[in-house]
């Protein structure tokens, strides 16, 4: 018994050294507390991947959203979940932006000052649920103070 108790904490040992390194390898990505700033995700491990239902494979959430297209510039990314990055991507295809490159700097500041426009919305409707946030939580916090 005393070696498949072993062999069993081996094993433990080993996934979690995996999980060590998984999670120091999103903090180094993502900083301390990933938060999507467009949905307010914050679980970077929140997704399971289906094609092993039997032994589910975390999987990183958190994706690098390359904000005007990476082919306008492969170093201007946000930190989005990765259901908020598939609908950022869509936008950008939906508003004609091209996700490829373009062949004159006309065409390219086009495509960048489009998807530009679009994060700005998405970046201002985003600051407006922060504010209607914090007015319910400062109005909950002043009735508290009153009673």
């Amino acid at each position: 018994m005393k070696k498949s108790t072993s062999t069993a904490r081996e094993s433990l040992a080993l996934l979690s050294a995996a999980t060590a390194a998984r999670t120091s390898k999103r903090l180094r990505k993502f900083g301390p507390n990933p938060t999507c700033w467009r949905c307010g995700y914050q679980n970077p491990t929140g997704l399971v991947d289906p094609e092993a239902p039997t032994s589910p494979k975390v999987i990183n959430i958190f994706e690098a959203h390359h904000a005007v297209g990476q082919h306008h510039d492969p170093e201007l990314t946000i930190a989005v979940c990765r259901n908020c990055h598939a609908e950022l991507t869509e936008a950008l295809r939906a508003q004609g932006v091209p996700m490829r490159s373009q062949t004159s700097l006309a065409e390219t500041l086009i495509a960048v000052l489009t998807a530009l426009a679009l994060f700005f919305r998405e970046l201002a409707d985003a600051f407006m649920r922060y504010v209607a946030r914090l007015r319910t939580e400062s109005l909950a916090l002043d009735i508290g103070r009153n009673a």
